[in-house]
């Protein structure tokens, strides 16, 4: 059996300081890693920290100078990427060149500090077998309720003029794509109780 030993690190962030906050990530690493560990996870939003029961002192209809303060030191604090925090998080971990089967099991690597060509003996049955446990586009699909759209546009993040893409019917009388270009709106059949403007001069 090909085994991995890993380690997961639970701590917190030195709020508002990213700096002591990297510096602590690193001995996070370091400290596991001493022990034997090859795989070692941290918290998602470790570096930057996550302001959790913060408020900024946003209340419906309300904004207050000391919680748009808190939220420039929050800012502040996000981690640049990439950016001296990252490329030094990234020279402890390495990377690697590792070949995983289909079920997660490590085939070979990973390879660190130096080039090279992995190889491992590749079971394409494997693939089979690991539908059996989740085949995305198989027994376990539903187009129904998960889809993916990929929308390989170029966009730009500051549009002048025209219509907001995906706007049909967006504009100004007047203006293709405006209000006078939206389709008629039906008449509304008339009641046995009204009367034309000649109703009443029609007489039988």
């Amino acid at each position: 059996m090909t085994s991995v030993r890993a380690a997961v690190v639970q701590a917190g962030s030195v709020l508002f300081d990213t700096a002591a906050t990297v510096a602590k990530a690193e001995h996070c690493i370091r400290a596991a890693a001493s022990s034997g560990a090859e795989l070692i996870v941290l918290p998602g939003v470790l570096p930057g920290s996550h302001p959790t029961g913060l408020d900024f002192g946003i209340t419906v209809g309300s904004r207050s100078a000391a919680g748009r303060k808190l939220f420039r030191r929050c800012f502040d604090a996000a981690v640049t990427v990439p950016g001296p925090g990252t490329q030094l998080l990234a020279a402890l971990v390495g990377g690697g060149s590792t070949i995983v089967s289909p079920r997660g099991a490590v085939l070979a690597g990973p390879l660190r500090g130096a080039e090279g060509v992995p190889g491992a003996e590749a079971d394409l049955d494997e693939v089979t077998r690991a539908k059996s446990d989740l085949d995305t586009v198989g027994h376990y699909t539903r187009p129904d309720v998960f889809t993916l759209t990929v929308d390989g546009t170029p966009r730009a993040a500051v549009r002048s003029g025209g219509a907001p893409p995906g706007r049909a019917g967006w504009g100004a009388p007047g203006i293709p794509g405006g209000a006078a270009s939206a389709p008629a709106r039906a008449q509304r059949p008339s009641h046995p109780c009204e009367h034309s403007p000649r109703g009443h001069h029609e007489q039988a």
